[in-house]
């Protein structure tokens, strides 16, 4: 292969330090999102984390070009070159204590942990034990410190820290954004953990917090060749301090002439004075363009990401086309599509010493979950015990989704599913995430608690009246309240009238559906008539055998006050015969004398006189 027509395959490329979405996904929260890091809360001192899960405040997203007032503005809160952050902790007061953590599979690709971090810390004056703080540690899989000396970093609010400034209005000691690289090439094969922890001050009075970003490399040198060049750029990790074998001690430097197969060396001492030797192995060969996505959703920004070689070691110029009529010229832009669907994306790329080149890619834009809560009701009765709970429901399956739920902003960690069963008011909202394309939905929801009513009584007309009725009375709750006979359906009026004799049962529900209160009722009543012609109907006649006066005697006389018969509303009934004759079709009167309970439960004694008819 002729020089002229070949290239020099970029070994690693600094931008693409995210390519690795098994390992290094949103590491340095890409997707504006804490997804795959794991948060905790606790108190100090000494410090004990309480909970574990994301919380709103104390776990913070920050993007844009802001800068922090309690440092005197002098602190971005968002690293330089970068678009996104997290602050951990914040400026209230209170023996707060937050974590950040991350678990990393590491691989050769990944190798070189790079973090940077940012703090913010009140200095009050105490005792070192009882100072803001901010820590960094790095664990093995077994949470014991792996190389304490490179890998972790502690400092406790004091005056005259190295490296720190002072904002006089507000005793704020801060350091501005660091960065600082570790070597994991020990624990390839191996799970780490990088862990950011703050804390306030023991006596609660005063505040610390930090900003954090981080991302992950091999640890190779950077190498850029084009056709007809005469020289080659390499480009070491960023985050350290560089010697290299040429004894120039920049992260980059230019090779005149460079030579096929030559390795070239170079020693970085990270911030904390670790060394390491790397090289790189100059190799021609054509180089290949790409780049990668994230956060491909509807109604959000998605991140082009430049994954090809040659992109870091030289001046560069990027363009890209996003299919929708709308253009970049960053390398690594955001870019928010109208609408779901496919769009086919154009990236052009080209560099001082000669590459050109460009890639046509089809994206997805994948929609957000929709979900839908309705506000509702949880029902008390009158003691405030939850008789009745309120099922938010999301409206989604519950596979293929990820379900978070917070009431009034704080994490439920309990609950997990597409429905939530709740006993408490107050305002609900649930993220959802979709497991495939981490797209994501948020809907909301207010519950409130209904206090129902402690019972009902029924006032009704008299026994045996001739126009009978029944009048509803609730006691406690909140109305409007709907009233039911029977199986009928339900009205707003509390009295029925014109009941049939006999027992019927009387329910009564709130406006909210809390309330389902039913009570029974007896209509005291007799028959005017009846017909004893052996066709099965109305062949005989009694007063109908109600619970409340089975110790009733019934006389039955003729028109001239002959006693024809005694019954009780536990016998058969009179069948019309008296002494083996039939009677004749006309009206007999009757006496009932029959025992009633009052509204105290005493029986009383009562008599009742009236007629019915015989026919044929």
């Amino acid at each position: 292969m002729k020089k002229n027509t070949v290239f020099l395959i970029l070994v690693f490329l600094i931008t693409n330090l995210v390519s690795s979405q098994e390992s290094c996904y949103n590491l340095d929260f890409e997707t504006g999102t804490l997804i795959g890091w794991e948060g905790g809360t606790g108190v100090c001192c000494p410090v004990d984390v309480l909970n574990f899960g994301i919380v709103r405040n104390r776990h913070t997203i920050m993007k844009g070009k802001g800068v922090d007032a309690n440092t005197c503005d002098k602190i971005s809160v968002v690293a330089p070159g970068g678009l996104y952050s997290a602050r951990l902790g914040n400026d209230n007061i209170g023996k707060e204590v937050e974590t950040l953590s991350y678990t990393l599979d590491v691989t050769e690709a990944n190798a070189l942990f790079i973090y940077k971090y940012a703090v913010v810390l009140q200095d009050p004056g105490h005792k070192p034990e009882e100072q803001p703080y901010f820590k960094v540690s790095v664990f093995n899989e077994n949470r014991e410190l792996i190389d304490p000396l490179c890998g972790s970093y502690n400092v406790i609010a004091t005056s005259n820290l190295p490296g720190f400034e002072k904002c006089t209005t507000n005793s704020v000691v801060y350091k501005d954004w660091t960065t600082v690289g570790l070597n994991l090439s020990a624990y390839i094969g191996k799970n780490i953990i990088i862990e950011f922890e703050t804390g306030d001050c023991a006596l609660g009075g005063h505040y610390g917090y930090a900003y954090v970003e981080a991302y992950c490399s091999s640890l190779k040198i950077n190498a850029t060749y084009c056709a007809n060049a005469n020289g080659t750029i390499l480009s070491a990790p960023i985050g350290f301090a560089y010697l290299w074998e040429t004894g120039e001690t920049t992260q980059t430097i230019k090779i005149d002439n460079p030579i096929n197969g030559k390795k070239y060396a170079c020693q970085l001492t990270s911030a904390t004075g670790c060394k390491v030797d790397i090289s790189t192995l100059i190799t021609f060969q054509e180089p290949i363009i790409n780049f990668d996505t994230t956060g491909n959703c509807d109604n959000s920004d998605t991140g082009f990401i430049n994954t090809t070689s040659n992109t870091d070691n030289t001046t560069n110029s990027f363009h890209w086309d996003f299919g929708d009529g709308t253009t970049s010229d960053l390398e690594n832009p955001k870019h928010q599509f109208a609408s779901k669907g496919d769009y086919n994306v154009r990236f052009s790329f080209s560099n001082s010493l000669g590459c050109s080149y460009s890639i046509t890619k089809t994206i997805k834009i994948n929609p957000n979950p929709a979900p839908h809560l309705s506000d509702g009701l949880i029902c008390l009765d009158s003691s405030g015990k939850v008789v009745q709970a309120y099922t938010l429901d999301t409206g989604l399956p519950s596979d293929g989704f990820t379900f978070r739920w917070f009431l009034n902003g704080k994490l439920l960690a309990d609950a997990t599913e597409n429905t939530y069963d709740t006993t408490q008011s107050g305002k609900y909202s649930v993220t959802v995430i979709n497991k495939d394309s981490y797209c994501s939905g948020e809907a909301l929801a207010t519950v409130e608690s209904f206090l129902m009513p402690s019972d009902i009584i029924l006032k009704q007309s008299d026994a045996f009246a001739d126009s009978s009725f029944v009048n509803v009375e609730v006691i406690g709750g909140t109305g409007p309240f709907q009233y039911q006979l029977d199986n009928n359906s339900f009205q707003d009026s509390n009295v029925f009238r014109d009941l049939s004799f006999g027992e019927h049962l009387i329910t009564v529900k709130d406006s909210s559906n809390c309330t389902l209160i039913s009570k029974p009722i007896t209509i005291l009543g007799y028959p005017k008539f009846f017909t004893p012609n052996n066709d099965g109907y109305n062949d005989y006649w009694n007063i109908p055998n109600y619970k409340n006066f089975f110790q009733a005697q019934i006389s039955i006389f003729d028109r001239y006050g002959k006693l024809i018969k005694e019954i009780t509303p536990r016998d058969l009934g009179w069948d019309g015969y008296h002494n083996g004759n039939l009677m004749p079709a006309t009206d007999y009167w009757f006496t009932l004398n029959y025992k009633e309970k009052d509204l105290n439960g005493e029986s009383i004694s009562k008599f009742f006189k009236s007629h019915f008819s015989l026919k044929r």
